[in-house]
């Protein structure tokens, strides 16, 4: 037990294996999509979707918004490579974005949707916003209920 004797001298010298896997776990953390996850801070988790509340069909709907999953124009060609990316409504690509923050053809839905969001309290500015509320239970409830009504007045939640 030689180490263990305090007459060993201590030494700073570190092996290239010893940081092997650090060394390997930053680059392949350099190359994620994400650049909040690349940089090294990456996002707080969101908080899980309640259990009750919202039935499960309106949960998966919320999930595939969330992670960017939905049937939109621009997502079915970018898969397929077949139909339009364009929106029916505007010459412009169609995305869950665009939907909630820029198309004209959506304006009376989304002051609806701004309307109930600052009613709460909350912010609407971007996607992440709208998607993703920070606020207390009672509030995010009422949130994802507004922006339910939102896509569902639109006669998007069936289509996306």
């Amino acid at each position: 037990m030689e180490g263990h004797d305090p007459r060993t001298p201590v030494t700073s010298f570190v092996r290239v294996s010893d940081v092997a896997g650090l060394i390997i776990a930053r680059h392949v953390r350099s190359l994620h999509p994400d650049a909040r996850v690349a940089s090294g801070n990456p996002p707080h988790p969101p908080r899980l979707l309640p259990r009750t509340g919202l039935n499960r069909r309106a949960r998966a709907f919320l999930v595939r918004l969330r992670i960017k999953c939905s049937r939109t124009a621009e997502r079915l060609f970018r898969l397929s490579g077949s139909g339009n990316p364009m929106c029916v409504l505007c010459p412009a690509d169609e995305t869950i974005g665009h939907i909630l923050l820029q198309c004209p053809g959506y304006d009376d839905h989304r002051r609806r949707l701004f309307g109930a969001y600052s009613r709460l309290g909350l912010p609407h500015l971007c996607l992440d916003e709208l998607l993703f509320p920070r606020a207390q239970h009672s509030k995010l409830q009422q949130a994802r209920y507004a922006l339910m009504d939102f896509f569902g007045d639109a006669d998007l939640f069936t289509r996306l």
